[in-house]
């Protein structure tokens, strides 16, 4: 696939995904992920807590996309309470190149997340 496609890839699974995400939640992920990793955020944002609901959210949504991409491969339907753990288990288990690669068209698609998702 060319950039330009992957861009429009981009843009069009974002944008079904934001409309319930607030941007200043979202606007947190890509700092996050750059200084602790994606392994350490996905952990972070897996904590049942009341506050990192949308930053969960906006983690499943880029799990969602990973998966359509094909960087993840583990089967998963969109109600699997164990997304991000599942995620985090297929990461780990994975070589570097993956986590490289999925750290790297996370923060890409974030970017279009970001632009998408509301103002809180």
């Amino acid at each position: 696939m060319n950039e330009s496609n992957l861009e429009l890839s981009r843009a069009e699974h974002a944008l079904k995904n934001a409309k319930d995400l607030s941007k200043e939640k979202v606007n947190r992920l890509p700092g996050l992920i750059q200084g602790n990793g994606l392994l350490a955020t996905l952990a972070f944002v897996s904590e049942e807590k009341e506050e990192r609901k949308e930053l969960k959210n906006a983690m499943e949504a880029v799990i969602d996309y990973l998966r359509e991409r094909e960087i993840l491969n583990s089967s998963l339907n969109k109600e699997n309470e164990n997304k991000i753990l599942i995620t985090i288990n297929e990461l780990t288990n994975g070589d570097s190149l993956k986590l490289q690669q999925a750290t790297i068209e996370s923060l890409k698609y974030l970017s279009y997340l970001k632009r998408f998702s509301k103002k809180s």
